[in-house]
């Protein structure tokens, strides 16, 4: 059960990176097409990093 305030967007897009990074599903608490124009204009955190964050962190391990 979601609270009053929330808001629930569909999550049928699987996002396929052309910079070779593995595939992922866009975060839940923003809308898809606002999360990819994000990565597009670089102003997301892992945007064209092309890093895996559980790799990563197996890495330190």
């Amino acid at each position: 059960m979601l609270p009053d305030t929330a808001i629930e967007f569909p999550r049928s897009v699987a996002v396929v990176p052309h910079d070779g990074a593995d595939p992922h599903f866009p975060p839940t608490f923003l809308p898809t097409h606002q999360y990819l124009s994000l990565r597009t204009a670089g102003v997301w955190p892992d945007a064209g990093w092309g890093v895996d964050p559980d790799r990563q962190a197996m890495a330190w391990l």
